[in-house]
């Protein structure tokens, strides 16, 4: 989405899944009024359009948690850096997968904040997943939700690249799978619009280079005897030898 106009292609799908509520994630800058009432203007009345945009994207992210875990209370939840996304975006698929949160926080804090211990303690999580590695995540902060849940229940999911964190993050979800889903590690927006899809088919999320698939991603697509595999994103953001399953 535009910050300042909605695509006809997005208000076009908004309009074929009519839905009876909308959530606006962000305050003006990142999404308009104006995108607001061009949606309100496609959809009518019917449609319920709130937004949730606080001061920081930290103050947005656990309010956009809260609002989607009011009736339920997950046990297990995934924390990663909101400075960049890589790390978040594997987790978001992951955990969609298993009815979890993911909780961004600023990784490079000594400490854990008490707004994230406090969320923490609201949704009943009893164990954290950390995404990414010590350069994302402080040791500080793996050491405060130690503190707060056990050593035990809390695990880092790193790999040397964001490539091999997304793959070490599925196999820790997955023990098996019909299908996989391949994205750009190189940015953000194929990988977020589908992770939604890969968590409603319980499908992992591998993050592929320009023109090639990470080898400990293949590793994983060939020992869980994957049947299929959705490539997100046009030639120009996946090269050819994605589609041929080349590996680098």
């Amino acid at each position: 989405m535009r910050s300042d106009a909605a695509p006809a292609v997005v208000l076009d799908e908004l309009a074929r899944l009519d839905p009876d509520r909308i959530v606006i994630a962000g305050g003006d800058a990142a999404v308009s009024h104006a995108v607001v009432e061009q949606v309100r203007a496609r959809l009518g009345a019917h449609t319920v359009i709130e937004r949730i945009g606080l001061s920081t994207r930290y103050r947005t992210a656990e309010a956009i948690v809260r609002d989607a875990f009011t009736d339920t209370q997950p046990d297990v939840a995934f924390v990663a850096t909101g400075a960049t996304y890589p790390d978040a975006l594997a987790a978001g698929a992951a955990a969609g997968a298993i009815g979890s949160p993911v909780i961004l926080l600023n990784g490079a804090k000594s400490a854990l904040s008490e707004g994230t211990t406090g969320l923490l303690a609201d949704l009943g999580i009893t164990r954290v997943y950390i995404a990414g590695g010590s350069a994302a995540v402080s040791p500080g902060i793996e050491a405060g939700l130690r503190s707060a849940l056990g050593d035990e229940n809390v695990v880092r999911l790193a790999g040397s690249t964001r490539y091999s964190t997304a793959a070490i993050i599925a196999d820790e979800v997955y023990d098996s799978t019909e299908f996989a889903i391949l994205a750009s590690g190189r940015g953000f927006a194929d990988a977020l619009a589908g992770g939604p899809l890969a968590a409603m088919r319980g499908a992992p999320l591998y993050l592929a280079g320009a023109n090639c698939v990470p080898g400990v991603a293949l590793d994983q697509i060939w020992a869980q005897n994957v049947q299929g595999i959705e490539i997100l994103g046009g030639s120009s953001v996946l090269g050819s030898r994605v589609d041929e399953l080349g590996s680098c």
